[in-house]
């Protein structure tokens, strides 16, 4: 909510928080489905995908177990930062950030030309465990995209990089 392309760019440290529980709040709605709803049973949730395009993508990275690089941050929104990060950080949601977001109920991740890496670190990025496929593309930063996949990249996680095709084009 309020936070669709259609709503602009502009977004608050607090949305930073909302993407990765929104998805953790709709696995709990669906493992809670009372069994005389119409969809009680019906999705499984014991084997989860996930996927994010653009600011999506931190969303994928913060629920595989991406840890905000808090330190760097921390410091940037005291002496003034003003990022969409920095907009309305206080040292309440900054333990929340502190907290992390990790859904161990999901089994893999498909980050798709992902944006705000920038919030982990290479630390952060590294601290991922869970299954990672990395798509991107070619017209996208190669710079940005390799920092990425260099801090994620082990054994079972994929990179995809389509040649010809940039942001939008997912």
């Amino acid at each position: 909510t309020n936070n669709t392309t259609f709503d602009g760019s502009a977004r608050d440290t607090e949305i930073y928080l909302q993407r990765p529980w929104d998805i953790s709040a709709v696995i709990d709605h669906l493992e809670a489905l009372p069994s005389d709803h119409f969809l009680a049973g019906l999705p499984d949730t014991s084997t989860i995908m996930a996927s994010g395009h653009s600011f999506g993508g931190y969303t994928m990275m913060a629920l595989a177990g991406g840890t905000i690089d808090m330190d760097t941050w921390a410091a940037a929104c005291d002496s003034g930062d003003t990022s969409d990060f920095c907009s309305t950080m206080t040292p309440q949601l900054e333990t929340l950030f502190r907290a992390g977001f990790h859904e161990p109920r999901v089994d893999g991740y498909l980050p798709m030309a992902g944006g705000d890496f920038d919030k982990f670190g290479d630390a952060g990025l590294n601290a991922i465990s869970e299954r990672i496929t990395q798509l991107d593309g070619g017209f996208d930063n190669a710079e940005e995209r390799d920092r990425i996949w260099n801090a994620v990249s082990r054994q079972g996680n994929f990179r995809v990089t389509l040649d010809t095709a940039g942001h939008q084009s997912f």
